[in-house]
């Protein structure tokens, strides 16, 4: 993988390692303010602070509550000037 751009995946929950999981379990506690501190979070889902502090500025939490939705889209596109900005256009 290249350093100089910025890599995205969307991944299934459970093919993620635990340390990640147990990262955003940590991220929705305090979130949604079960947890008022990080040690305490991290406590709660058997993490080390070090890997929270490690994890968490890589991965977010898609939040219900505001009305977004996440959406993924693939395109073939021609290698044609205008081919994209069409596309980009029409969404």
């Amino acid at each position: 993988m290249s350093s100089t751009k910025l890599d995205l995946f969307l991944v299934k929950g459970d093919a993620l390692p635990p340390v990640l999981r147990k990262t955003i379990e940590a991220k929705e506690l305090l979130r949604r303010g079960d947890c008022r501190t990080v040690r305490e979070a991290v406590a709660k889902v058997g993490l080390s602070r070090s890997a929270f502090y490690k994890y968490r500025d890589g991965i977010e939490i898609p939040d219900d509550g505001d009305g977004l939705k996440v959406v993924a889209l693939s395109l073939l596109l021609n290698h044609q000037p205008g081919s994209l900005s069409g596309v980009l256009g029409a969404i």
